[in-house]
């Protein structure tokens, strides 16, 4: 199977019990790890800030992530037809969560995308989010961008899984910042081929242009994989 080229994504759920739809998806190019996506709400206005979505719209799709010495983990799971699934969590500073599971079927070049939070369900994304303050960020929409983020990565003993953990930083209006950690598990149906693993720790940076209105969000990211400097 060839590496992915297309992208298609239906992302919908609740954040504190506002309930949200959001149909698109995107390209991109997985010999330079860049990509993009733009989704569409179904349902109206977002109640709640739309930078909120960035990390589940580009970090969901690793297909396109290159390592340094030849396709990543994730590219072999989508060339040999395995495939990989995702669970990531996020705990942000005044208490919200968030916990989102990722699964893909591949289409030739193209990627369905269905990441849930909460929940899981084919070919679509769920994400459930609770206890964000009502005048916090998140519902107020103080949100204006993110920081660039570095993952560490790690492989653990039974070779088919990986796990990373990163701080996620949201840029407000009023020039302070809303902190989240992250956490994820990569579980792969076949294992982890030695030659990656001989990488551990890897670690992966990313950086993310974000135009986002109530109804709109487009993502135009760049992801690197490095072990060394």
């Amino acid at each position: 199977m060839p590496l992915p080229k297309t992208h298609d994504l239906h992302l919908y759920g609740s954040i504190n019990g506002h309930e949200f739809d959001m149909a698109g998806g995107g390209s991109g190019d997985a010999s330079n790890g860049t990509i993009v996506t733009k989704l569409t709400s179904t349902k109206g206005a977002l109640k709640f800030s739309p930078y909120l979505l960035i990390p589940h719209l580009g970090y969901g799709y690793y297909q396109y992530l290159p390592f340094p010495d030849g396709p990543s983990p994730f590219q072999a799971a989508m060339l040999d037809g395995s495939g990989y699934d995702v669970v990531r969590t996020f705990d942000f500073e005044d208490g919200a969560k968030l916990t989102i599971e990722y699964k893909y079927v591949f289409e030739g070049t193209n990627i369905k995308g269905e990441f849930k939070a909460g929940f899981l369900e084919i070919f679509f994304a769920e994400m459930t989010g609770t206890g964000f303050p009502d005048d916090g960020p998140v519902m107020t929409s103080q949100i204006v961008g993110q920081d660039r983020c570095v993952s560490r990565t790690r492989y653990t003993a039974d070779n088919n899984t990986m796990i990373d953990s990163f701080e996620w930083t949201y840029n407000l209006k009023d020039g302070r910042r809303y902190l989240g950690n992250g956490a994820s598990k990569y579980m792969f149906k076949r294992p982890v081929q030695a030659v990656n693993i001989k990488m551990d720790p890897i670690f992966v940076y990313r950086k993310c242009d974000v135009t986002a209105t109530k109804t709109e969000v487009t993502l135009d990211e760049v992801e690197t994989a490095f072990y060394t400097v």
